[in-house]
């Protein structure tokens, strides 16, 4: 062999393990077998602002590896298998064993969430990638009527003793009916009660989100005045102050007597002054000189007195025009 033959060997002896090298694959150098394997799961999700949001990552033969999450954009990870790295405790690393899942969990969801997610098993494998995309909104507030929370006590806020209270609250939720509504008492918790005095129904309507519930307090006492308030389970409070009247009141006109509301059939007469006590009509005198007598008693006494004093003037005129 040459020397020109013998260099040549040697160079090619100590480059080609390199040129080899070069060409091969990065990912080729990873161990054949149970290698990890990512599976399908969605890679787009959709929250509003506010929201819980759980971006699934699922690895297969993950055996010592482990799972690693981060935002696209920035090399810094945000969780690596149990543990997280990242600042906020929103966010949380949840394993579902069952399912080989690695999921990343964002609680209360912001716009600055909004972006490209990476899911990357801790490996030489560069293909053991998966994106997800999330796309976060501000949350549409209903402003009309329809749509707001609302709630409104009903009924009468004077009962008489003895009566009977009857009141309902009807309560609509954002989305869906409040969960559960409560009566208070001056403050204190109003249950059923076991003999029936007291008896509370509710009733509940998914179409229109409402709860409403009634509450019926029978042969109402003083004791049963006061503050009634309805609480529903979140938060949404109305009252409505109840008064109990005595059982004695009556509505009787200013100015007039107690007998003056009776039939004229059942109503008794009145006794006229100088009426007899047999039952006899009474006489009348009137108090006028020129004025007729009420009988005819009365005519004759006034036609002697009248001539009795027609007499006496007759005589003291006589004696006037000749006196002795």
């Amino acid at each position: 062999m040459d020397v020109t033959a013998l260099i040549v060997s040697m160079v090619m002896t100590a480059i080609l393990p390199a040129l080899v090298s070069s060409h091969v694959p990065f990912d080729d150098m990873e161990p054949q077998g149970d290698s990890p394997v990512i599976l399908r799961t969605p890679n787009s999700y959709k929250a509003d602002v506010g929201d819980r949001v759980m971006l699934e990552c699922a690895v297969e033969n993950l055996e010592n590896h482990k799972v690693i999450w981060r935002k696209a954009i920035d090399p810094n990870p945000l969780t690596v298998g149990h543990e997280s790295f990242y600042e906020d405790d929103r966010v949380v690393s949840k394993h579902i064993p069952k399912k080989n899942q690695w999921n990343l969990v964002i609680k209360r969801v912001r716009l600055t969430d909004n972006g490209l997610y990476e899911c990357q098993v801790s490996s030489r494998l560069r293909h053991l990638r998966h994106h997800v995309l999330l796309e976060v909104k501000e949350r549409e507030v209903q402003t009309t009527q329809r749509h707001r929370p609302d709630i409104k006590v009903t009924g009468d806020a004077y009962v008489e003793q003895n009566g009977r209270i009857y009141l309902i609250c009807n309560a609509t939720g954002l989305e869906h009916p409040p969960d559960d509504l409560d009566w208070f008492l001056d403050g204190n918790k109003l249950p059923s009660s076991d003999d029936g005095r007291v008896n509370i129904r509710k009733d509940v309507s998914l179409t229109s989100r409402t709860i409403v519930s009634s509450l019926e307090i029978k042969n109402a006492e003083h004791s049963d005045t006061g503050n009634y308030v309805c609480r529903t389970s979140n938060m949404q409070i109305e009252n409505l102050m109840v008064t109990v009247l005595n059982g004695d009141t009556s509505n009787v006109k200013r100015g007039t007597l107690p007998g003056d509301n009776e039939k004229p059939e059942n109503k008794k007469p009145d006794r006229q002054i100088g009426a007899l006590p047999d039952g006899g009509s009474p006489t009348y005198r009137r108090t006028n000189t020129g004025g007729h007598s009420g009988s005819s008693h009365d005519s004759g006494s006034y036609c002697r007195l009248l001539v009795t004093n027609l007499l006496v003037l007759v005589v003291s005129h006589i004696y006037w025009l000749f006196p002795s």
